[in-house]
């Protein structure tokens, strides 16, 4: 081989040899590059506030943190329902309209029988109530008997009558006056009588004078 191309293969032999090792070193500082180091693990004398409460967390840990604020309070001691919901529930509740007081009332039992007072006109027997009475008063009067057909007449002291009722209805025999506005102020006498002269019994009267 001629010294020439023996120095030029040399020569490039040279600089691919010195091209490995500088690609070589490149790639060696890359990786090490990449590559980070380990770091070094925590002691226990490195990091004491991961393992000590500090004294903020034992503030938050102490009991002041479960009492309940003054609202809280407020709001459970204050009863759910208040005086105004009553108030305003009781006015929405319908009043029961109140009964009024009577200024008479009679409640008894009687009887028809021989010795008691006749009407001229049949013969009938008949027994006498009265009451005082002013005008727009209302009077409720009842006669009942199972033993008789009874008659009810209202008078008032000029001897006018006023109302009178033989029959309750078609098949009930006693006798009823209700719901009577007097006209006039005076004593008012009721007259219990039987339906015709045979009739004679026990009964019971009841008269109810309102305002």
């Amino acid at each position: 081989m001629p010294l020439v191309d023996a120095f030029a293969m040399f020569f490039k032999n040279t600089v691919i040899f010195a091209l490995i090792l500088s690609t070589s070193a490149l790639m060696a500082g890359t990786v090490e590059a990449q590559t980070p180091e380990p770091s070094p693990s925590p002691t226990s004398e490195e990091s004491p506030d991961t393992e000590t409460p500090t004294e903020d967390e034992d503030t938050s840990e102490s009991p002041d943190a479960e009492t309940p604020t003054e609202d809280e309070e407020d709001s459970s001691d204050t009863p759910s329902d208040t005086p105004d919901d009553e108030s305003s529930t009781e006015a929405e509740e319908p009043t029961t309209p109140v009964e009024a007081e009577p200024i008479f009332v009679l409640d008894e039992e009687g009887s028809l029988s021989d010795g008691d007072m006749t009407l001229p006109e049949d013969g009938s027997l008949y027994d006498i109530y009265s009451f005082e009475g002013k005008s727009g008063n209302i009077v409720n009067i009842a006669v009942e008997s199972s033993e008789f057909d009874t008659y009810l007449v209202l008078i008032d002291d000029n001897q006018d009558i006023i109302d009178e009722n033989d029959d309750i209805a078609q098949n009930n025999t006693n006798s009823a006056l209700s719901e009577i506005v007097l006209p006039r102020d005076g004593l008012y006498r009721v007259v219990v009588n039987g339906y015709d002269k045979a009739d004679r019994g026990n009964y019971r009267i009841t008269i109810r004078v309102e305002n």
